[in-house]
């Protein structure tokens, strides 16, 4: 019975010895991360490779070793100084991690592949409790920024009728390779235009688009033909490698032709401090009739006079007020004006004329147009 104790005490010793000289030992986790998910070719790219012992004691003597990928070149001047470069393998040695310490080392690289996938690795001089996390395979699909159409901006009034018509395009990096047959034009009605770009600024991150030359009326936009002719400075091209359509969203009505307008009205008794309704009509070749002026004069001879100005189809006249006033003959024409900006020409005769009589406060209306 005492031989059986002392070989279970003895058994125990050795066990706890064993465990103790487990529990004394370093273990070091490999990790690594990329400063960032988006890099340009021919740019770099930095990651860091990062050690930490979570052990109970240091470790001494550590080599780290990482990859370089392929087609990418490592620039030390970026990186940190522990590095040597041996055959495309990154090493550094590091004489010791103390328990719970966590070494950095940043790597620089010049981007010149879209898959950044690397081995790290780290090795100590004494044994780790658990050698699983001493590798680390990073793959990690870096976005390649190809240039983009950021904004897109009309330079003239939307409605206009206006012979060139612009857009300022802002790209999200210089671009070169740029012309008139990246663009589609579009039109309707009997538009015709002719594109015509020039750089914008001395960086080439905006460039203007005119549609010159434009005659007729009817609606008129573009298209952004991605052919791969627009490239950035590292021949990388505008809006990645697949080709398409891109419509720049902004469409331009030209309204060249002036609107027409008639004045109207109808007999009444204006009693002093009354007035009576001189009323139009107007109408465009599109809905954008913007004002009317209604022009008056005494008599049949002699400069008219501009009343006033209605958005609204009527004008509130009151005889008693017109200038000059007093008995005898008025005549009245309206002209119209368009958003796009177009004016109607002053008739050659009044549209309409009338007679007041102010004895008995009478508007008589003699004739129309």
């Amino acid at each position: 019975m005492q031989r059986q104790l002392s070989g279970i005490i003895i058994w125990l010793i050795s066990l706890l010895l064993m465990q103790a000289a487990h529990a004394a030992l370093p273990d070091l986790a490999i990790s690594k991360t990329a400063s960032s998910p988006i890099a340009q070719m021919g740019t770099t790219v930095a990651y860091t490779v990062m050690v930490k012992n979570i052990g109970t004691v240091a470790a001494p003597n550590v080599l780290i070793t990482d990859q370089i990928p392929a087609n990418n070149v490592f620039v030390p001047a970026l990186s940190s100084p522990q590095w040597t470069l041996q055959d495309g393998v990154l090493k550094a040695t590091i004489a010791s991690i103390a328990a719970g310490q966590t070494v950095s080392l940043k790597v620089t690289c010049s981007f010149a592949n879209p898959l950044l996938s690397t081995v790290s690795m780290v090795q100590t001089a004494q044994e780790d409790t658990s050698p699983s996390d001493n590798t680390c395979v990073f793959n990690k699909n870096i976005a390649v920024e190809y240039p983009y159409l950021k904004t897109v901006t009309q330079m003239d009034p939307a409605t206009t009728k206006l012979s060139r018509v612009r857009y300022l395009l802002g790209f999200s990096k210089p671009v070169t390779g740029i012309n008139k047959a990246d663009f589609k034009i579009h039109t309707t009605g009997t538009i015709n235009a002719t594109p015509a770009v020039s750089a914008a600024n001395a960086e080439l991150t905006s460039y203007t688009l005119q549609l010159q030359y434009v005659s007729g009326n009817g609606l008129l936009w573009a298209d952004l033909n991605d052919d791969n002719s627009i490239v950035d400075s590292n021949a990388k091209p505008f809006g990645g490698p697949e080709k398409e359509l891109l419509p720049l969203g902004k469409v331009y009505t030209i309204d060249q032709t002036p609107p027409v307008s008639q004045a109207h009205g109808a007999a009444a008794t204006v009693p002093p401090g009354k007035t009576f309704y001189v009323t139009f009509g107007a109408s465009d070749n599109s809905p954008e009739i913007g004002v009317v002026d209604l022009y008056f004069r005494k008599g049949a001879a002699g400069p008219f006079t501009l009343f006033g100005a209605s958005p609204n189809g009527y004008f509130m006249v009151d005889p008693w007020l017109l200038s000059p006033g007093g008995d005898g003959e008025y005549q009245f024409y309206t002209i119209a004006r368009d958003k796009a900006g177009n004016a109607e020409v002053a008739p050659s005769s009044a549209d309409l004329i009338l007679d007041f009589h102010s004895k008995t406060g009478t508007v008589s209306w003699v004739r129309y147009k």
